[in-house]
C-alpha cells in the first residue's frame, strides 16, 4: 500500500527503519503533546489477547492500566508504524 493511500500526514513519511522493517519518520519538528493520528485495532482484554497471541506485542497498544489491549495485528492503520 502507498503512502498517500494510508492517509500519513504530509509532515510524515513511511520508510524502511535501521530498528525493524517499516517506520514513520517526521519530516520536519512536531510540537510537543500533537496528535498525530488514531491507533486503529481490535479491543481485546489481556486474558483474550494472550490467549490468541501470546507474548508477541507488536502492532499493540495497552490501554493504561486497563485490563485492555488494542490489537492491529488483523486491523491496522499508518500509526501501526
Amino acid at each position: 500500500m502507498t503512502q498517500d493511500k494510508m492517509n500519513i500526514p504530509d509532515s510524515l513519511e513511511l520508510r524502511e527503519s535501521t530498528i525493524d522493517g517499516l517506520g514513520i519518520f517526521a519530516k520536519r519538528e512536531i510540537p510537543a503533546g500533537y496528535c498525530l493520528g488514531l491507533f486503529e485495532g481490535i479491543e481485546y482484554t489481556l486474558r483474550e489477547f494472550k490467549e490468541k497471541y501470546g507474548k508477541d506485542v507488536r502492532y499493540c497498544y495497552q490501554l493504561g492500566r486497563q485490563n485492555k489491549i488494542i490489537c492491529a495485528k488483523e486491523k491496522r492503520n499508518w500509526m501501526t508504524y
